[in-house]
């Protein structure tokens, strides 16, 4: 008899990756799986010809893509986050998020297989980071508030300007870091009579992004110190639940798309991946 079990039985790996004080990895990013989503649309094209008294359709190509959250080896809030951006207003920031990844494209081509071709979209990724993000902080009566693209001179614009984002401020040396400059392209205001004044940035990133950490590992930082890059697709396997025999997977070759990071001290600090699968999905 089938037996359904929860999540705990499950699992997520992806080879050619960071090792994880769990022994999970994750495509180049450190820390503890908690969850993972996986969707396989596919295509069914309108066959329905003239004279048709009823709807026809033709299967089309499929693809999957998904995410993956994870958490610090070692499980900490945002206690001890921070932003630092000396060109703009960062005082009493509550939260920020980081988002950094690469455009994926469609490479799917003619495959020479006669009856029987490829019936899944393929994906490259085009290695060009792109990062941008947003942080939260609350408003006091000294610090004046800046708005984005803080010159009325546009011949000698002051943005970009380098930023710091901290996962863990401690010192200013053994800390756990992302830096890099930063555009802001948006400011938002928030004044209700049962809060506390709020103002949002969103800022895009100009060049490169930076990952500093004093401790070696996933314990501390999602990522490997140095100039953050795209990994090459490579094996991720997804698995359902460990009780069967055998396990309940879903594996194939894919992309690591973006990557979201944020933090927060009244969450733990957590990441989000989201892939794209570069080829055929294999369930087993």
């Amino acid at each position: 008899m089938a037996v359904i079990t929860s999540g705990v039985n499950a699992d997520a790996t992806w080879t050619n990756t960071v090792d994880l004080p769990s022994g999970t990895t994750t495509a180049g990013v450190g820390g503890n799986v908690r969850g993972w989503t996986l969707n396989v649309p596919g295509l069914a094209h309108t066959a329905t010809l003239l004279g048709n008294t009823s709807a026809v359709f033709a299967q089309g190509l499929r693809q999957w893509s998904g995410t993956i959250d994870v958490i610090l080896g070692t499980a900490r809030p945002g206690t001890s986050g921070q932003v630092e951006y000396s060109n703009g207003y960062a005082a009493n920031v509550q939260s920020w998020t980081i988002t950094a990844g690469a455009p994926v494209v469609d490479v799917t081509k003619f495959e020479n297989t006669g009856d029987a071709p490829n019936y899944w979209t393929t994906f490259e990724s085009t290695n060009l980071l792109q990062w941008s993000g947003s942080y939260q902080a609350m408003i006091d009566d000294t610090t004046l508030l800046e708005s984005p693209g803080n010159t009325d001179d546009i011949t000698t614009p002051t943005e970009p300007s380098a930023a710091a984002f901290y996962l863990r401020r401690v010192d200013g040396v053994n800390d756990d870091d992302l830096t890099g400059s930063i555009i802001p392209t948006a400011l938002g205001l928030s004044v209700t009579p049962d809060g506390l004044p709020v103002a949002s940035y969103s800022f895009n990133g100009s060049g490169a992004l930076t990952v500093d950490h004093a401790v070696t590992g996933g314990a501390n930082h999602f990522l490997a110190s140095g100039a953050l890059s795209i990994a090459a697709a490579s094996t991720l396997t997804l698995t359902s639940t460990t009780t069967s025999t055998p396990d309940r997977t879903y594996a194939g070759s894919a992309i690591l798309e973006s990557l979201t990071i944020t933090v927060n001290p009244n969450e733990l600090i957590s990441a989000s991946l989201a892939f794209r699968g570069s080829s055929t999905l294999t369930i087993a």
